[in-house]
């Protein structure tokens, strides 16, 4: 009346109640119902199958384009290796370098040079940033390291016209402007770094002291504080 159509009424045609309350469903709907169900199942499985193909072929296509990068790197780093050994025939020092690496560390001698222009740093990564602090009232010694810590020893203004070895306590440790070494011992080790030029052959020898070094706990690397505790 008035315009207005009355609530309308489901069809109960395919469906009936049962003596419980329950409404039970003819066999034809139930199989559509489970047919649906197995859709749906199956339209997730493709749908999680082509994610994963997805991520598979990105990750490894980064990982192919990375990988000739990494072994060219790796490759450019033995070849250049290589060819500084081949040019290495360096086999005697002078006297007056013998007798410095022969005599004990003292503070007003702690490197000698036969070039003026000739000098190294020693860091790692810690005093690569804040370097220790040497001279009056702190660390007697110029050239400072820790055992057990990866150490490079480079450098300062090195030409890249020019050829470097270095050695550590007679012991080659490799060619090129930088080297990082590993120092096992505490107690005073002899660096010597020469260099060859078109023109020229210049030494320079230093007595690195490795020691312990105490650092602040909220100074320490991720890893060294975890270590710590």
């Amino acid at each position: 009346r008035g315009g207005r159509e009355g609530p309308r009424r489901l069809s109960l045609s395919s469906t009936t109640m049962n003596a419980h309350g329950y409404v039970e469903v003819s066999p034809t709907e139930e199989r559509e119902a489970k047919n649906a169900m197995r859709g749906a199942k199956l339209g997730l499985g493709i749908s999680l199958l082509c994610f994963t193909a997805g991520y598979l072929s990105t990750n490894l296509t980064q990982t192919t384009t990375s990988a000739p990068a990494e072994f060219v790197g790796q490759a450019q780093a033995v070849s250049h290796m290589k060819a500084a050994f081949l040019h290495d025939d360096v086999s005697e020092i002078p006297a007056h370098i013998e007798r410095f690496q022969a005599e004990e560390y003292q503070e007003a001698k702690d490197s000698i040079s036969t070039s003026s222009t000739l000098s190294m740093t020693v860091y790692n990564e810690y005093t690569q940033s804040k370097p220790i602090e040497t001279g009056t009232n702190t660390y007697p010694w110029s050239y400072v390291a820790e055992p057990n810590r990866a150490t490079t020893l480079a450098v300062d203004d090195a030409d890249s016209d020019s050829w470097y070895k270095w050695t550590v306590d007679g012991h080659v440790q490799g060619y090129g402007s930088s080297v990082e070494v590993l120092f096992t011992e505490v107690g005073e080790h002899q660096v010597m770094l020469v260099e060859k030029t078109a023109t020229s052959t210049s030494y320079l020898s230093v007595k690195v002291m490795v020691k312990y070094v105490r650092r602040e706990i909220r100074s320490l690397t991720d890893l060294d504080r975890e270590k710590f505790f």
